[in-house]
């Protein structure tokens, strides 16, 4: 097995494993965003793989889009106020 197929096989997660690595409070939630194609996933048959690396991608792209949309919604609200 070369080094890179070692480096993905060790960075695949379950969905379980999954989850956890990104906090989701709820197994249904997560599935929930699996299934709406919100989190990067592989299947392989009826089984779903995540790759941690993609994770990282989707969670820091996530978490820019959500700290930008409320630094947004915080400037309209001081313009109101201010108004």
């Amino acid at each position: 097995m070369t080094a890179t197929a070692t480096n993905i096989r060790s960075s695949l997660l379950t969905a379980a494993q999954a989850a956890k690595y990104l906090h989701f409070g709820s197994p249904h939630s997560f599935r929930q965003a699996v299934v709406v194609k919100q989190i990067p996933h592989r299947r392989h048959g009826r089984r779903l793989f995540f790759i941690q690396a993609e994770l990282d991608v989707w969670l820091k792209r996530r978490t820019a889009a959500l700290l930008k949309e409320r630094t947004s919604a915080l400037k309209r609200r001081r313009r109101k106020t201010a108004a």
